[in-house]
């Protein structure tokens, strides 16, 4: 049997990670070890987490400063020893047969690096469970795709992927970005043209709440903006303008629709992320390439 590594960070979710590390331990795949990394939390996490080692040795404790989602990530694969990677964020879960059904593909096709399953959404407000924002059933995942669909028509939640750890190689997560942090890891593991498979079974569930860090809109704002700019580093010139017009007319549309929708528009999301977009990319000298692809858009 292969060693499946599964990294949970962890920051002010004690609440959720008892349920979360539930869904690790009922898991039908058994040979697993489960990285619990207290990213800083002032909360019930410690306590958790170490109930939780006492009783089953497969659970892994680490605890650091604070320094952010990806920074924690990145600690978990430096403690990691398994031959797969398994994302999970403190408030998600897994189905029982998730690990199962993804380490057999491997076994099947050797040739895997990644496999990904559906997922579901938990809405703790209403107690529903929830279809996916995006149906990824018919995505094709690919270098191309991930550029330039990604928030468009389609994002995947970290933790629906199993990662074949000698595949991704010295991959980490960019600490510089707070969120937003998935989409570049998934451009720079799929820029090696990366063999996937896709498991249309929703085996894995995102949970929506008040805390969640997608709940809000600044911050998402934020770091969204600095993601545009990171990954210029990893396209070329021309890959890069077109890139950047396929966003540019996907907000201008967004703008556009807003303008209907709303008679104030600088207080729409889309309007302030705008104008955060055109400052990120003044203070980077980045301002010039944007007008040249303005006009071609506008030409």
């Amino acid at each position: 049997m292969f060693l499946v590594t599964i990294i949970i960070p962890c920051y002010n979710q004690g609440q959720f990670l008892q349920e979360t590390l539930v869904s690790v331990y009922h898991q039908t795949y058994t040979d697993w070890e489960c990285i619990i990394v207290n990213d800083g939390s002032p909360d019930s996490t410690e306590e958790i987490a170490l109930d939780w080692c006492k009783k089953d040795s497969r659970f892994i404790y680490f605890k650091k400063e604070n320094g952010g989602l990806s920074s924690a990530r990145n600690a978990g694969l430096q403690l990691s020893k398994g031959d797969y990677i398994q994302f999970l964020d403190s408030d998600d879960l897994l189905a029982p047969d998730k690990l199962f059904f993804s380490v057999k593909l491997f076994d099947v096709d050797t040739t895997l690096d990644v496999v990904i399953t559906d997922y579901n959404m938990l809405d703790i407000k209403n107690s529903q469970i929830k279809p996916p924002v995006y149906n990824i059933s018919n995505v094709h995942f690919n270098f191309d795709t991930i550029v330039n669909q990604w928030d468009i028509d389609f994002t995947i939640p970290i933790h629906c992927a199993l990662f074949k750890k000698s595949s991704m190689g010295n991959l980490q997560f960019n600490e510089i970005l707070k969120a937003k942090e998935d989409w570049l890891f998934w451009i720079q593991f799929f820029k090696k043209s990366y063999n996937v498979t896709f498991i249309n079974q929703q085996l894995v569930s995102y949970r929506l709440h008040e805390k969640s860090m997608t709940q809000s809109a600044s911050y998402m704002v934020e770091s969204q903006s600095l993601a545009l700019v990171l990954i210029k580093e990893e396209l070329s010139t021309a890959q890069y303008e077109a890139f950047l017009l396929k966003r540019l007319n996907f907000y201008k549309q967004k703008y556009l629709d807003n303008a209907f929708k709303y008679s104030n528009l600088k207080n729409s999301l889309t309007y302030r992320f705008a104008l955060k977009v055109k400052s990120v990319f003044k203070n980077l000298g980045l301002l010039p390439i944007v007008k040249i692809i303005l006009q071609k858009f506008r030409n």
